[in-house]
């Protein structure tokens, strides 16, 4: 098993608006070009599935603190860091048509001092704040259909400037 980074640009004019698909079609077809023209590259390798950035005028951050209660007698770990809590904040239900894109984890507190490595320790209480990026429905079902199109399995949304940070 191996990642394979690597860059394949195609242009779409009338396809994507200030970062939201207008044109599922178009879109579709352009990125089966650049899958092919990738897999030509990495041949013979296929892709198998892809992250998707997203970025543009309708992404935006929410703020969202996870507080468990959780019993002393066990250590904390990744199954409840990385499991049942960032799950109850990716389920997290939204007003006004959002939806969650991408969780990003913050500040985490045990027992109410802040720790950067919470795994290991014991405590009566945890709390994760968390950052939440979150867009229209719409705007990600189009996504979706996009990826459908193009049969391309998506393994997740990645905020794009998030990405780009190394986040």
């Amino acid at each position: 098993r191996f990642t394979v980074d690597a860059v394949e640009i195609g242009e779409s004019k009338d396809g994507i608006k200030r970062g939201r698909v207008i044109n599922v079609s178009d879109v579709a077809l352009k990125l089966s070009q650049i899958f092919r023209r990738l897999e030509a590259r990495i041949s013979p390798s296929k892709i198998s599935k892809v992250y998707v950035g997203v970025s543009g005028q309708s992404i935006r951050s929410i703020e969202f603190p996870v507080v468990r209660t959780i019993s002393s007698e066990s250590p904390i770990d990744d199954s409840l860091l990385a499991g049942a809590l960032e799950a109850e904040a990716r389920d997290r239900i939204l007003e006004n048509n959002l939806v969650v894109f991408d969780v990003i984890p913050g500040e985490c507190r045990v027992d109410g001092r802040a720790t950067e490595k919470p795994c290991g320790q014991y405590g009566s209480e945890i709390r994760v704040s968390y950052r939440l990026i979150v867009g229209n429905e719409i705007h990600k079902r189009n996504i979706d259909r996009v990826f459908e199109q193009a049969k391309m399995p998506i393994a997740g949304y990645i905020c794009t400037a998030n990405a780009a940070a190394g986040g």
